[in-house]
């Protein structure tokens, strides 16, 4: 039942920020109804009474914890629902434009729990506290350990730094990848299984990404892409002898192939077409314009203090109106977080009322100079028509000159007279 759940919650990961909670609901029906239920049995059917009834387990195949039975049918699902939902806003607006997650730190600590965890989920699938169990539980943790290195080996000289989401993917695609054969193997193998799931996993994410394909999470590539590599790599790395069906190398191979190939069918094109089908008939799958709001407020309701506080921070932005304060009766860093903001407020308003002043001094300013410039204009017209009339007399009183002296001649004077003009009187001497 537990295992149940663990293949419905690989699906909300995936599909996380922009698909109905009643969706999600959906699909934990179709899992846990339809989905599971079937493939468990066809891998697991009487193994809690020492007997084979499902087709698979028959066959020979081996699934000890649930590769290919939990992690590869959540997984399949997954990707189905991000198909059909699609990608989030925004997140292939641009080449390689991802969405961070809120904390590292809590994402970290989370993969902790979860390996832990996995001592459980593997070193329980023996039924009983045998001898077994040590070395599960040390192939488990060589194996997510591997798993981490494999994706920093690959990842950072490609990233040019040791990315913390892609390792702590690489630490799950390790222990999801020798789920299925942790009784069977050697600590060496382990630790190759391991490192070969961590470099498969950040491949295949570098592809979803070059295929627009949005997985929150990475749920794909750590569970269905290391589920499936789990369910066939141990056969390199482990005698036909420990697996007790009998089979040779490729015989297994064969089984192991079927049981991947079935899961596929069933859990991908099974749940792709009931999705199609209820996202185009029934009742869409994504929300709509409550995405950039959140889904924790518009599905649920959840509102916390800071989320307030960065929507009024958020509307201030928009609005471009800093004169109001936002609440400082809060509790804790928020508090903190508002009085400073505040502060900035109080600086911003301050400098605002400094530019409004300022601007108002420079327009009256420039009122004055248009004035002046007016003024100006109007002085050098009349000096321009005073110059015209002093440029005509002059000319006038040259030409009368001119007159007399010319006057003089036709008298008969012999020489002439010496007309100059009395610059105070403007008159002959």
């Amino acid at each position: 039942m537990v295992f149940c759940v663990t293949a419905i919650t690989i699906v909300s990961g995936a599909v996380a920020e922009r698909m109905r909670f009643g969706a999600y609901q959906i699909i934990a029906i179709l899992i846990s109804l339809f989905i599971y239920p079937l493939i468990g049995h066809w891998a697991w059917g009487g193994a809690e009474r020492g007997i084979q009834t499902g087709w698979l387990s028959q066959l020979g195949f081996i699934d000890f914890a649930g590769s290919t039975v939990v992690h590869s049918v959540g997984g399949w699902v997954a990707l189905a629902a991000i198909l059909v939902v699609g990608p989030r806003i925004r997140r292939f607006k641009r080449a390689s434009m991802a969405i961070h997650g809120h904390n590292l730190s809590l994402a970290a600590l989370g993969a902790m729990i979860i390996w832990f965890g996995w001592f459980g989920f593997n070193g329980g699938s023996t039924l009983g506290v045998t001898d077994k169990v040590p070395q599960i539980l040390v192939n488990t943790s060589l194996s997510g350990a591997f798993g981490c290195l494999g994706a920093m080996a690959v990842s950072w000289p490609i990233l040019k730094r040791p990315n913390i989401g892609i390792l702590i993917n690489g630490s799950l695609s390790g222990l999801v990848g020798i789920t299925a054969s942790c009784h069977l193997m050697s600590p060496s193998g382990a630790v190759a299984m391991g490192f070969i799931s961590g470099v498969l996993c950040f491949a295949v994410t570098c592809l979803l990404e070059r295929l627009q394909i949005d997985d929150a999470v990475g749920a794909f590539p750590v569970h269905c892409v290391s589920g499936m590599w789990g369910t066939l790599g141990f056969l390199f790395f482990s005698s036909p002898e420990k697996w007790g069906t009998g089979l040779g190398l490729w015989e297994q191979f064969s089984v192991q192939l079927t049981g991947i190939f079935v899961t596929f069918l069933w859990a991908f094109g099974g749940s792709f077409a009931f999705l199609k089908f209820i996202n185009h008939w029934v009742t869409p799958l994504r929300v709509t314009e409550e995405e950039d709001v959140g889904l924790n407020i518009s599905e649920h309701g959840a509102r916390t203090e800071m989320l307030d506080l960065a929507w009024k921070m958020e509307s201030q932005r928009k609005s471009g109106d800093f004169s109001r304060k936002v609440n400082e009766q809060l509790d804790g860093e928020i508090r903190q977080i508002a009085v400073e903001y505040n502060g900035v407020l109080g600086r911003v308003n301050l400098e605002k009322n400094q530019a409004e002043k300022m601007t108002e001094v420079a327009l009256k300013a420039q009122q004055e100079m248009e004035i002046a410039n007016h003024q100006l204009e109007e002085t050098i017209q009349d000096l321009s028509e005073f110059n015209q009339l002093a440029e005509g007399r002059e000319i006038r009183m040259i030409d009368l000159k001119t007159e007399i002296n010319e006057m003089a001649i036709r008298l008969g004077e012999t020489n002439r007279y010496n007309v100059e003009f009395d610059d105070a009187r403007n008159i002959p001497t």
